[in-house]
């Protein structure tokens, strides 16, 4: 089996990890294909910890820089970013007014 994966960083700062990288990573570690040491290199460059999982956040904070996210990448369209999230328009308005934007 094949597959394509990421080259790692020559230095911390170059990538982030995300979605299949991330996984194939942790598994990477899990079954000790990669050790602790290039884990914590990893951890300091990403923000993921030593263990390939992510730091961890409060989850009301993950949903805010997510909404947030998605309302930048709709170019500040409120209609389109609830769509794209699946919440109401008046959900998305109440976030937004709890997050004083």
């Amino acid at each position: 089996m094949t597959h394509a994966t990421a080259p790692l960083p020559r230095q911390p700062g170059l990538m982030t990890l995300a979605g299949p990288m991330f996984i194939e990573l942790s598994l990477m570690i899990a079954v000790g294909l990669v050790g602790t040491a290039l884990a914590a290199r990893l951890s300091d460059a990403t923000g993921f910890g030593a263990h390939g999982l992510p730091a961890i956040r409060p989850l009301a904070d993950v949903e805010r820089d997510h909404i947030l996210g998605v309302l930048e990448a709709v170019g500040g369209n409120r209609t389109k970013a609830a769509a794209a999230l699946g919440i109401g328009i008046a959900t998305l308005f109440r976030k937004l007014k709890e997050y004083h934007v």
